[in-house]
């Protein structure tokens, strides 16, 4: 059971997490998924819903990413997947009390938890694919995870595709001007796949024990 729970953890953090985003999203009135980012959510009077859900998101993937250190470490298996999860799993812990600024605010006027917000979230976004190509190379020798090794594989495609798109418009400022009314659309096509990519790995790993 102990180490059953971690995996679970790991099955329910990302659907947890977009749960809660897509819910609260839909019944904000002042809030578009479709033009604003996840962690505007944060701001306002309900703003406690997204920072509680960074913070579980961050507990559960650490937890979950602990466990398969663990275990990768008895088996000598490649530790760095585990390492790079964990890190995630910090950087999502520490996004949710650094509320970003509001969307537009120029970099020369956002303020000291808006700049670490933005500097987590670019971390996290950043290992991403890095998560899928790592794990992608782990599963190299393992017969059993041949299946998912593909899988991996197109989850760091699509998602480094769809990172260097949001990238693109967010930092190149005619583009942004074009796509401004899509950012959130574009955010979570960048994290929805990560999210579906984490679920169906805990689950793996929970029915191959």
């Amino acid at each position: 059971m102990k180490k059953t729970l971690p995996l679970l953890l790991g099955i329910l953090a990302p659907i947890v997490f977009v749960a809660i985003f897509t819910i609260d999203g839909l019944f904000r009135k002042d809030y578009s998924a479709i033009s604003m980012h996840i962690s505007a959510l944060s701001i306002g009077s309900n703003g406690w819903i997204q920072i509680v859900n960074f913070l579980i998101l961050g507990v559960f993937l650490f937890i979950f990413s602990t466990q398969i250190l663990s275990e990768n470490t008895k088996e000598k298996k490649s530790k760095t997947g585990p390492i790079i999860l964990l890190i995630s799993s910090i950087c999502f812990l520490l996004s949710g009390p650094f509320i970003m600024d509001s969307m537009g605010t120029l970099r020369e006027n956002m303020t000291t938890h808006g700049i670490i917000h933005g500097t987590l979230g670019g971390i996290v976004f950043l290992l991403m694919p890095v998560t899928c190509f790592v794990f992608y190379n782990s599963f190299e020798n393992e017969k059993k995870w041949i299946h998912f090794r593909k899988w991996t594989l197109t989850a760091g495609i699509v998602i480094s595709l769809t990172l260097v798109i949001f990238t693109l418009v967010t930092k190149i400022e005619y583009i942004n001007k074009i796509f401004i009314n899509y950012l959130g659309l574009m955010q979570r096509a960048v994290i929805v796949p990560y999210m579906i990519w984490l679920l169906t790995f805990a689950i793996k790993k929970t029915t191959k024990r």
